[in-house]
Order: structure tokens, then sequence, then C-alpha cells
């Protein structure tokens, strides 16, 4: 009943986007605990909806990215793990606006805004691979862990969104807030 619930807000809010931008191509992306989905829109309907199952965050987080602060080698494991589920699909989405209304990316998108004092609504790839760096060089000890917002949860999303944003050819999300 729950699953046909998300799947329903999943829908009603991929048609809402639509609706608001009834010319584009649309695509929504939503990660939850076990699988991550894509709602693909088109000049005005719904057509699609791809879902990679196992790479969502708590599934990455009880798998995967075990420790408090994950190391190197969880963080390639994780990397891995994603790229085979998503690969496969061979999904471009460079000519689509995306979309996403995770809390994860709220969280983000505030992080982001501090770090460059902005209050743009948009993650852009180069953004996402800058906060990754950070955690990279910390799970490796060249940065201050202590320097960054300790929540693995948060790390876990940012691993799913940028290789999710490479291996689909996203360039920048559009953050809705819920």
């Amino acid at each position: 009943m729950k699953q046909n619930q998300e799947k329903s807000s999943h829908l009603h809010l991929l048609h809402h986007l639509q609706l608001s931008h009834p010319q584009a191509q649309i695509a929504l992306l939503q990660f939850k605990a076990d699988t991550c989905s894509i709602g693909i829109a088109r000049w005005g309907v719904p057509i699609h909806t791809e879902k990679f199952k196992n790479i969502g965050l708590e599934h990455l987080l009880n798998t995967v990215l075990t420790h408090a602060n994950p190391d190197a080698l969880q963080a390639e494991q994780a990397i891995e793990r994603i790229e085979e589920a998503i690969m496969p699909a061979q999904l471009d989405l460079r000519q689509f606006q995306v979309f996403t209304a995770d809390p994860e990316a709220l969280t983000l998108l505030k992080w982001v805004q501090t770090l460059n004092q902005q209050q743009h609504k948009i993650l852009h790839l180069d953004m996402v691979e800058a906060c990754f760096n950070l955690y990279a060089e910390a799970a490796v000890g060249d940065w201050p862990i202590s320097t960054l917002p300790s929540n693995t949860k948060l790390w876990a999303y940012l691993i799913l969104l940028r290789e999710t944003m490479h291996h689909l050819y996203i360039e920048q999300i559009h953050v809705l807030s819920t």
C-alpha cells in the first residue's frame, strides 16, 4: 500500500512539473530507502519511470557505507554498486529539465549555498563534485572531517547524486521544496 502511495505521489509531482513546463522534457529523480527512480515526461505526458533497486540511501548505508565516517574503500564500493545499477539503462538526460524533491537534496543545497554564499535552488554538477571532493579528501585524511556536515546519509546521497549526474549526463538539478 505504501509503495503505491509513493508511486502515486511521484507521478503526481511529475505531472505537476509537466503542467508547469508543458513544452519541456522533464525528469524527476527520487532516492528512497532501497531504490532510485527517475520519472520521465515529455511534452505534457509522463512516459516512463526507470527504477534502480539496491542503490537507495538506506541500502547503501546498511551494506556499504557502514562507518560513521565512510572511508575511501567504502566510497569506491558504493560508486561501483551505483554504476552497475544505472549504467545499463543508458539514459541520456542532457535535454531534460531535471528536478528532485528529496529531503537530502535540500540539506545538500543549504550546504552548497553556505559554501558559495548564494541562494539559487539549483545544484550544478560542479557544485556536487566540489562537495564530493571534500568528503573524498576527508576519507583519505587530506581534509579535516570536522569541517564537513556530520551526516552519513548526506554522504550517501552525495555519492548517489554525483554518480547519477555523471552517468545520465545531468548538468544541473532543480531542487524543489517539499
